[in-house]
């Protein structure tokens, strides 16, 4: 495909820098947000990718296995 020298594909289009989070930090003060201010517990859980999949994986495989350990349980004795 062939761009003239005043177009640019699509993907070259947006050339500001990635913003971070202390960017963001130094940008909100005046707006109210303390430097001192800790995230909130629940914002850096879902943030953190990593737990997430743990907990996906975690959680049904601890349940299934609570469930078939009742499911031994309730079967009578033979006699």
């Amino acid at each position: 495909m062939f761009h003239s020298p005043g177009s640019l594909p699509f993907w070259t289009i947006n050339r500001e820098p990635r913003r971070t989070a202390a960017v963001n930090v130094i940008n909100m003060e005046g707006k109210g947000m303390a430097n001192n201010e800790e995230t909130p517990l629940m914002q850096r859980v879902l943030d953190n990718h990593f737990l997430l999949v743990f907990l996906g994986v975690a959680t049904p495989t601890v349940l299934y296995i609570l469930w078939g350990i009742m499911n031994i349980i309730s079967v009578p004795l033979a006699k």
